[in-house]
């Protein structure tokens, strides 16, 4: 055969091959896509599962409470009709908003069908069996689903003295599930909720009903269970794939390793060549008696250790250790240690020993900020720049022991360029990058709890305006603040970073996440809530997660947009919830729930359209956590009420106030092993239950659950709370770095001698009647001030104090109050 014709044959013979090798891998995508999508069905079954059984739960829990109520029993004994309905009238308000309540004596054995629901022989069945005793009794569906009568029965023996006198029997409307199914199911997709054969509640889509079920998930304390499925495989796929597509991929893949072996062994005679040759040119220089300075990368790591032997030989030669063993990390050591950390035995790091500093102007100073970095995009902040913060991070990492560092962004419109500016100088540093994409801030902080890296970098600018963005930053399961951030700067400056060539993946935990936070959180009834979103990040989880939940969604701007057409991502502003208040109000929406840029921060409105601040969330909070928590501490920054101590205290609890900033409070809850903390700004940390970051996500989640469990309105829940008269945060605009200096001044004239005065972050006077506070932003060069006395006077009394003050330190402040 002729080399042309050989050649030909030979085209045509790999062409067909990457065909069909193409065909199998776009059969096994598609058996990929179908295992996701039926896992995310099982996730939401299981969730619609939790959230059944966690209502059913809660109505025994509350029937049980009435059952024993003192001198119920009596009451039904007398026969007093009036009395008797006037109480079921009060336990209907109990019970969730029940169809019926009735107090029925033993034996009651006549059927009821006026009313809707009544009471037919199926209810009495229940009714017996519940005077009869034994195990706790599920609750029964009963009637023609679709019909007036169709209603979900539950009931409850009412003793005296161990004798069963009567039964509490409650039934609800059907549409309390459909309530929970709505919008749970895709297109393509069933669920139904069964009791047996009897279908009492579907979502999606009802032609899919004829084919074989995917799966079901038991609803806990009941008889019912959640169905799901999803539309059948094609047959030709399915055969394609068992006849044609595994065959040919399985004999591809068996070529592939024999040409991956031989270009990997080709590979490694060179490195191995290239090594030796490293390794002599530095032994060279060694015997002309030059010192040496430089870089001497390697391909294979097991040479590295030559490589620091021989030069630190001659580090104790010369008698002396420069700055340049910080900078490769390599410490002096006995000849029989390893000089390799043992996570990096397979890495090639390239570690440079000695680097070229940048200019101090190019590292403006204003961006490093006590808790995170951040600054104007291509002014103080460069891409430039974000690639020397990511070397400096990648140090940083490598001396804490980190080789994998986790990296995410936002949804500004600078965020994609500065996070491959980022990941790109992590990469130059020697670690491995594993990217989330673009989600929230507290996905980000979870994929260090769960991906097994506890480092991360997130590019956000939070709650600023568009054209600002910054990182925030964990290093080894810490978030730098104040020195750690600076030292960053120093690392820049004087060129003490590593290089290396670190690798990149992507990786998608979305549905990790919110089936972690579904796990844990449950409704207690149904709810109708409104997000605003802000066109921030975190549009593209909240709407998931809280109707994974089972609550029913109006959304707000949950479209990404990082030019924030509509209003700006901050909550902690009251003309930002303007839109979300008057929604509430016309949806007569449960709950109002609000979140910034990246989605750490949550805002609330109850269901009468009042906005409630977090400091008074966190009252709310407080409580809940001190329940199963009790004697536990409670943080929250210098900015919150002084009703939220005295609430803590109340429950059993141990209030701390700390400094205001996201990274001091984490560090703060790992010194004490605080359970709760929480800023006026918005950021809510749980560490019962969950992993002790900022996540408003999370806290929209449990303050859901919270307030399912009651059977008050949220206005109902807030209004027993303390309130007294204050402001919003208030703020006045300073020049870059003015807002710091204002501080140190105020505080060397400010005199209250009648007054507690706390300057552990800017200046906060307790007085009798209120209190006041005035602190420099770290996020931007600001003021911010907040006001709150038990009268209207004294808190203007307050206020004039402070503008005295004010004035005193800048006679031209243009002051908000």
């Amino acid at each position: 055969m002729s080399l042309k014709k050989f050649f030909s044959s030979l085209v045509v013979i790999i062409a067909l091959l990457i065909a069909l090798a193409t065909a199998g891998v776009l059969v096994f995508l598609g058996q990929q896509s179908q295992a996701e999508s039926q896992l995310r069905l099982k996730m939401t079954a299981q969730s619609l599962a939790d959230g059944l059984s966690a209502i059913v739960t809660h109505v025994d829990h509350v029937m049980s409470g009435i059952a024993k109520e003192e001198g119920l029993a009596e009451l039904l004994g007398s026969g007093d009709g009036a009395l008797l309905e006037e109480q079921e009238k009060r336990y209907s308000a109990l019970l969730l908003s029940a169809n019926k309540v009735a107090l029925l004596p033993r034996g009651f054995s006549d059927a009821e069908f006026t009313s809707q629901p009544g009471i037919g022989f199926a209810d009495l069945e229940l009714v017996h069996r519940a005077e009869l005793g034994g195990k706790p009794l599920s609750p029964g569906f009963f009637g023609v689903v679709g019909s007036q009568n169709a209603h979900m029965g539950m009931a409850k023996a009412i003793k005296l003295n161990d004798k069963v006198v009567g039964v509490l029997y409650v039934s609800y409307s059907p549409s309390i599930f459909q309530k929970i199914f709505s919008r749970s199911a895709k297109k393509g997709e069933l669920i139904t909720l069964k009791q047996g054969k009897l279908v009492l509640a579907t979502a999606g889509d009802a032609s899919r009903s004829k084919e074989e079920s995917d799966g079901e998930v038991p609803v806990a304390s009941t008889d019912w269970a959640v169905d799901y499925r999803l539309s059948e495989r094609s047959l030709m796929a399915k055969a394609f794939q068992e006849w044609v597509a595994i065959p040919a991929f399985a004999g591809i893949t068996i070529l592939l390793v024999g040409l991956v072996v031989f270009l990997r062994a080709r590979q490694l005679a060179e490195w191995t060549r290239l090594d030796q040759v490293t390794i002599i040119r530095l032994v060279e220089a060694l015997l002309e008696g030059s010192f040496v300075r430089g870089s001497y990368p390697v391909n294979l790591v097991n040479f590295q250790g030559t490589i620091d032997s021989i030069l630190a030989f001659q580090r104790k030669e010369r008698g002396s250790v420069n700055s340049v063993a910080k900078s490769t990390a390599v410490e002096e050591q006995s000849d029989e240690d390893s000089l390799v950390p043992a996570n990096l035995l397979y890495m090639n790091n390239g570690i440079e020993l000695e680097a070229e500093g940048v200019d101090d102007t190019k590292v403006p100073q204003s961006i490093f900020r006590a808790y995170d970095i951040r600054g104007v995009v291509e002014k103080t902040l460069t891409t430039e720049l974000v690639y020397d913060i990511g070397r400096a991070l990648g140090s940083e990492a490598y001396e804490a022991g980190q080789q994998t560092v986790i990296i995410a962004r936002d949804g500004r419109l600078s965020s994609p360029e500065l996070s491959q500016s980022l990941a790109k100088g992590l990469q130059d540093s020697g670690r491995d990058v594993i990217d989330l994409g673009m989600v929230p801030t507290p996905v980000l902080y979870f994929a260090t709890h769960y991906l097994g890296s506890n480092s991360g970098v997130m590019i956000t600018g939070s709650h600023n305006p568009p054209d600002y963005n910054g990182l925030k930053m964990v290093i080894d399961g810490e978030t730098l603040s104040g020195e750690r951030i600076g030292e960053l700067r120093e690392r820049i400056i004087n060129g003490d970073l590593l290089s290396g060539n670190g690798s990149y993946e992507t990786r998608d935990i979305a549905a990790d996440y919110i089936s972690t936070i579904t796990g844990d959180v449950h409704l207690g009834q149904p709810m109708k809530i409104v997000v605003d979103c802000g066109n921030g990040v975190a549009g593209e989880f909240v709407p998931t997660l809280f109707k994974t939940m089972g609550c029913e969604v109006v959304e707000l701007y949950c479209d990404v947009d990082g030019s924030f057409p509509n209003h700006h991502p901050d909550p902690s502003k009251p003309e930002n919830l303007e839109v979300l208040i008057k929604r509430v109000r016309e949806e007569e929406a449960d709950l109002g729930l609000a979140f910034d840029g990246d989605g750490d921060r949550l805002g609330l409105v109850d269901s009468k359209g009042t906005v409630i601040w977090p400091d008074r969330q966190m009252m709310l909070f407080s409580a809940d956590v001190l329940s199963r928590q009790p004697g536990a501490d409670i943080i929250f920054d210098v900015k919150c009420t002084r009703n939220l101590a005295t609430e803590i205290v109340k429950h059993g609890g141990r209030p701390i106030m700390w400094k205001t900033g996201h990274s001091l409070i984490k560090a703060k809850i790992k010194e004490t092993g605080a359970m709760l903390a929480g800023e006026m700004s918005g950021h809510i940390f749980f560490k019962e239950r969950w992993y002790g970051f900022d996540d408003g996500l999370y806290a929209g989640a449990r303050m859901i659950e919270i307030i399912s469990a009651d059977s008050r309105s949220s206005q109902e829940i807030f209004a027993a709370l303390p309130d007294s008269i204050n402001t919003p945060e208030l703020t006045v605009s300073l020049q870059e770095g003015e807002n710091f200096k204002f501080i140190d001044a105020i505080l060397s004239v400010a005199k209250f001698p009648n007054a507690s005065v706390n300057t552990i972050d800017g200046l906060r006077v307790d007085f009798s009647e209120g209190w006041g506070l005035v602190r420099a932003s770290n996020t931007t060069p600001s003021l911010v001030m907040r006001f709150e006395a038990d009268t209207r006077a004294s808190l203007l009394e307050i206020q004039d104090q402070f503008r005295e003050l004010m004035k005193k330190v800048k006679p031209d402040i243009d002051l908000p109050f």
